[in-house]
This record gives C-alpha cells, structure tokens and sequence, in this order.
C-alpha cells in the first residue's frame, strides 16, 4: 500500500529530533517576524518536495526488494530489529517488537508504531537510513560512524533519559508530559551485532497539536486547557532543572489518546543562564527577547518558554490566525472564543508579556487556568 501524505507528514511529527526547520536568533536579527515566518514556510515547501520525491523512490524501491529480495527498505519494510541478550556463550537477538505499523519518515529517521513484549505496550521505534547510489538503506553499526544526525540523536535521547534520572522526577506531575525516550540502540558494543539497524525506543505519545490544528474547535474547551496546563507542568519541571526547551510549538507537543499533552524534540535545549549556539527557535513562536540574543538571562528560566505556551494558548483560543502573531498582546477577536471565560484570554495575554520578567510563572498561569 502507497505511503499517504499524511504518514509522511503528520504523525512524524511527533518523533523526537523530527521537528520542523528552525533558524537562529543571529540570522534574524534586524528582520521582522512576519519576513523569518515567509522565509521558513517557503523553506518548508522545498522539504516537502523532496520528501515526495523521496517516498516516491522508497516504493520503487520496496516493489523491486519484493520482487527480488533483499535487506528491508526505509518506510516500506520492518527490519528484524530487537534486544542483544546472552545464551550460554554466545548472543541472540530477541525479537520484541510484533505488530509493526508504519507511521512515517523524517531526513533520516524512519517510524515505526510497535507492541513491545516486554514493557506490555505500544512503543514507538525510531529506525535511521540513509541514501548511497540512488537506494535507501537502514543505518547499522557498519555504516553509522560520523552520521551527525544519529549523534545528535544519540544525545537528545540521553538528555531525556537523565530528566528522568533527577531525584523525584517519578513523582513529579511536570515529568509524566515529557515524552521518554526509553533505549538507545545506536551504538554498536559487540561484533556480532554491527550489522542490526541503529534504532531508538521511544514512548508512543500520540498525535502532534499541529494535526489537532484544523479539528481544535470541535474539541471542548476542557480538552484544550487541560493540554495547556499539561504543557505548563512540563515547563515548570524543565525550569526547575534551570533547563528551557526554547523551541515550543504545536508541532513540539503531542496529545495522547487520552488527551494528555508530551512534549518532544529537545534539540534546541537550553540551560539557563548559559546561552551555546546555535540558539534556536521558531519564529512565531519565539520570545521578543530572542532576536538576536537568544532568552533574556536576568529573566527567570521560565520565562521564554511560557511566551511560547502563551502563543499556543492564544491559538486554541481564537484560532490561528485571528490575532496579530507578532504582536500577542491585542485581543483575541475570534467569535470561537466565544464562551470562553475571560480569564482564560488575560492569562494567555499575561504569558505573552513582552517583558519576560513580567510573564507569571508556570506555577501562577496553573492556578489561574485551573481557577477557571
């Protein structure tokens, strides 16, 4: 069966390190919003071709493999990906993975929904590939070396894995909407092993907000406030670590069946006050204070990330695009909003603050919501 659009696009989305185009403070300095936004939309339209094109090549690819034979093919096959255990002397791969379901491709990361055996769930296996003579192949210990992308991969993962190592991080309500990152498989300890796949297990962490974007209003307001308030628990786990995620946005948060919002792709982190570059973010989404350098450090740690909450907010209040984006603090004029109580509109106005120092807290912005 053909890769949908959908596939490639959409439920990707919510694999951490598959987010979409940035650019740096640095880049944007002097330039308005509205100009970085068109740059980046544009941007995006030359990615999508090429995704295209590359889907395309994918299934010409897979039909011949099933014709002839062969390895697996990236977005069209499940490779025979498990966990190295020891029998007697030697090693074998148990294969935990069953029931594989194909959710959609990244630059180099391949999708995979799963039930694994061992944790009584569904996971979701993050496969990498790439391209050599026209063909896509997985990535394995043979072929990884020097991939920057797998790297990079690599160490978001353990990033997020050490969030979860912090003393009280099993009880804290802010660290259940952060979406885990439970093994890393890229890196190749034994010699029997370095022809399997490089391969991350993730948490199945639903739907980006972004796919949410054109069916928000046929969700009650209690759905969308309790997103917000899941996204402002993880901000303020994340600020108490003096960490910011620095590039929030619908396509960064997912939303479980449940209706319980994750956030993914903490490729941008930042550790407060300390600014590395390259500092990145969204624009639309970025704090005033970013244009040219990076958050304001003399702000408290929360403060760029709860701009961004504040944007997210306005949306599934009024609608995108029914308030001027670059300019957040104007009313919300949408007749969407309707109903909704206006407390709920001031607190997405105060997190929009254009002075960071003045933004409440995560904290503060809960107890308002939740005063509702």
């Amino acid at each position: 069966m053909p890769l949908s659009l959908l596939a490639v696009l959409a439920v990707s989305a919510c694999v951490p390190g598959a987010g979409a185009a940035r650019v740096t403070g640095e880049t944007a300095r002097g330039a308005g919003r509205h100009q970085l936004a068109a740059g980046q939309q544009l941007r995006s339209r030359f990615v999508l071709i090429e995704r295209l094109e590359a889907v395309q090549e994918l299934q010409e690819q897979g039909e011949q493999t099933g014709k002839e034979g062969g390895d697996p093919v990236p977005g069209k096959n499940f490779p025979k990906v498990g966990k190295l255990a020891s029998y007697g002397k030697g090693l074998f791969r148990s294969l935990t993975f069953r029931d594989p379901e194909h959710l959609g491709m990244g630059s180099f990361g391949d999708a995979w929904r799963a039930y694994d055996n061992e944790r009584k769930e569904y996971v979701v296996l993050k496969i990498f590939f790439y391209r050599l003579f026209g063909e896509y192949k997985y990535l394995t210990g043979r072929t990884r070396d020097g991939s920057q992308e797998v790297e990079e991969a690599e160490k978001e993962c353990l990033e997020i894995q050490r969030l979860f190592s912090v003393p009280g991080a099993d009880t804290d309500p802010g660290a259940r909407h952060i979406c885990r990152c439970y093994e890393n498989h890229t890196t190749t300890t034994d010699a029997e092993d370095v022809d399997e796949p490089a391969f991350l297990v993730l948490e199945d962490c639903g739907q980006s907000l972004k796919h949410y974007e054109q069916a928000t209003f046929k969700k009650p307001w209690s759905w969308r406030k309790r997103v917000v308030e899941g996204i402002l628990e993880a901000v303020r786990f994340l600020s108490q670590q003096n960490l910011i995620h620095h590039d929030l946005k619908p396509d960064n948060v997912c939303v479980t069946d449940a209706g319980e919002a994750k956030l993914i792709d903490f490729g941008a982190m930042q550790v407060w006050p300390n600014k590395t570059d390259p500092c990145l973010s969204t624009a639309g989404y970025s704090a005033p204070e970013w244009t040219g350098r990076c958050f304001d450090a003399t702000a408290p740690s929360s403060a760029y990330d709860s701009y961004a909450t504040g944007i997210i907010l306005l949306e599934l209040l009024c609608g995108k695009g029914s308030f001027d984006i670059s300019n957040p603090e104007s009313p919300c004029t949408s007749w969407l909003s309707f109903g909704i109580d206006a407390n709920a509109v001031q607190t997405a106005k105060e997190l929009t603050n254009s002075n960071a120092s003045l933004r409440p807290s995560p904290t503060r912005a809960l107890s308002l919501l939740r005063g509702l």
